[in-house]
């Protein structure tokens, strides 16, 4: 995809630049102005700009309706505000805490934590509504000044770089203040131009969005059609005209004639075995120490591990349980219980209890195809119909052990793996090329405002 956007629709600089003194942007239209944050508030109301309650308002006041209470994660780095996981505070509680009462057109921007510098822009059709005091928040003067234009303004690297400079002088966990906020540098069009480049921005943002919105469901097919071929590949083989048996398991009726169903427990080279159940000290290098967190989209994301090890106590966790290649970790307790994948490396690292090791007897299973079997979806409904629930989803060992799967026969084994890595392979590139696609999308958006907002491109007659 050629995704020269800029020749496309042929944006053209401002006739007249004037050097702005700003560190991030050395030049801005000759008729913008240079002002702080705080010139752009609406003074003639209580409290313009600010953050949350400070702990006035707890969980147990959160309910299933009533005013909305906006916390960091309804916020987004598209200045969209998310509805998934919103809770609500009573009308009472809202008035009692008039401070971090919002109002449609307010911007938020999350002040703390991991997702710092994320936007928000409360709709119209959200009357009030409260926040948290992680969240900043700030009431435009809409005579002056388009909440729209600031939206945008506030995802712009510009304004970006100033949160992160300001929130990573911290010493401790990241975060920015309202003092810090009210003294960030912007750059000010008139407000017609503000309304303009808005208009612009919807519009085009918008398209963007929506081709990386295909691209994302084209993805999703493209998997679903991953997860039916594997399905049908590892429980009815490839031959349509092969004799089929009854299975004698739950969730499959037939099966080839020469595959078998067994438990897990038979066709393991070694007993099925967890993590150690201790927490280790970490150290600052070592050895890497993984949990369920790290088993992501059916692979090791050894990114996500919890921490380092010695080879000391690595090598006395080892005893019980010492991953090597071709190994399976099945997640076996918490939110992901039954996601699975295979080790790909040599290299050495330990596990922790959430983690269950298969290990596969190649001369019963090979590996990559146990791999393939346990990630289709009769193996994952077997994996639900199993767990228990205490403080969490779990499964345990002795479970583990006991579940059946279906065996294709040894003679077609090698020919059902061959297929398999061929054609998910080539499904993987497709998302791969896909995933890069959307990336780039999103790269061009972010630029795009930049470039905008900032007036490095002029867009009143486009």
């Amino acid at each position: 995809m050629n995704l020269n956007w800029w020749m496309k629709m042929k944006l053209k600089s401002y006739p007249k630049y004037k050097e702005s003194g700003i560190q991030w942007v050395r030049w801005i239209p000759v008729d913008w102005k240079i002002n702080k944050v705080k010139y752009l508030v609406d003074k003639s109301i209580y409290y313009p700009i600010g953050d949350g309650d400070h702990g006035q308002i707890t969980p147990d006041m959160y309910q299933d309706e009533g005013v909305p209470y906006i916390r960091v994660q309804n916020l987004s780095w598209n200045g969209k505000i998310l509805y998934k996981g919103m809770v609500y505070i009573s009308k009472e509680i809202n008035l009692a805490n008039k401070k971090s009462i919002l109002k449609p057109q307010d911007l938020l921007i999350a002040k703390t934590g991991a997702t710092i510098g994320k936007i928000g822009l409360v709709p119209k059709n959200i009357i009030s509504a409260n926040t948290t005091s992680s969240v900043g928040k700030i009431t435009i003067n809409k005579k002056f000044h388009s909440p729209f234009f600031w939206n945008y303004y506030f995802q712009s690297n510009i304004f970006q770089n100033q949160i992160f400079i300001s929130a990573y002088q911290k010493s401790a966990q990241p975060g920015f203040n309202v003092e810090d906020l009210i003294d960030f540098i912007v750059i000010i069009p008139s407000f017609k131009e503000q309304s303009i480049i808005a208009n612009f921005l919807d519009k085009k943002t918008t398209e963007i969005d929506e081709l990386i919105e295909k691209d994302k469901k084209l993805i999703e097919l493209l998997k679903e059609k991953q997860t039916a071929l594997i399905n049908h590949a590892v429980t009815k083989g490839l031959d349509p005209n092969a004799k089929l048996k009854e299975s004698g398991i739950q969730l499959i009726e037939k099966i080839p004639e020469k595959w078998n169903a067994m438990k897990l427990k038979h066709i393991v080279s070694r007993k099925i075995t967890d993590g150690p159940h201790e927490t280790p000290e970490f150290i600052d290098e070592g050895v890497l120490f993984i949990s369920a967190e790290a088993i992501k989209k059916d692979k090791i994301d050894f990114s996500k591990m919890r921490g380092y090890i010695t080879k000391q106590v690595h090598k006395i966790y080892c005893a019980k349980c010492k991953p090597r290649k071709d190994d399976i970790f099945l997640v076996k307790s918490g939110a992901t219980t039954g996601n699975v994948a295979i080790v790909e490396t040599n290299d050495e690292f330990s596990i922790w209890s959430p983690l269950a090791l298969i290990r596969s007897n190649k001369e019963k299973i090979l590996p990559k195809l146990l791999y393939y079997i346990l990630l289709t979806d009769y193996f994952k409904k077997t994996i639900e119909l199993s767990w228990s629930f205490g403080t969490q989803q779990n499964i345990g060992m002795s479970v583990i052990e006991n579940l059946n799967i279906i065996i294709p026969s040894i003679s077609q084994q090698n020919y059902l793996l061959n297929y398999l890595n061929q054609a998910t392979v080539k499904i993987d590139k497709t998302i791969q090329k896909i995933e890069q696609k959307i990336k780039l999308l999103v790269e061009y958006k972010k630029s795009l405002i930049h470039h905008v907002v900032t007036g490095k491109v002029d867009v009143r007659e486009v």
